[in-house]
């Protein structure tokens, strides 16, 4: 029950940068309506994601779960909620 805080603390710090990133994309190529909008966070949370694992195994992570790879698994869940409470908060209000 500890950790249920702490991992919407970071599911909402995720949720946040994904959306920065998405709105920054969307304005700088002139992009609007609904469908644009999921697509930046679609994209957006999937690049994060990637740089997430990417930097992982760069450091020479080997990929086992106790090793580490745990934590980025647990940062991948995080954005993910945080994205989708983002993407459903930005898609409503607009």
């Amino acid at each position: 029950m500890r950790a249920l805080p702490a991992f919407l603390i970071m599911a909402m710090i995720e949720g946040v940068f994904v959306f920065a990133v998405a709105w920054l994309a969307n304005r700088l190529l002139r992009q609007t309506g609904r469908a644009a909008r999921i697509r930046a966070m679609v994209i957006a949370c999937t690049a994060w994601i990637a740089f997430l694992s990417g930097g992982y195994l760069l450091t020479g992570g080997s990929g086992a779960l106790m090793e580490g790879m745990g934590l980025i698994i647990v940062l991948a869940a995080a954005c993910v909620a945080g994205t989708l409470l983002a993407t459903i908060l930005w898609v409503s209000r607009g």
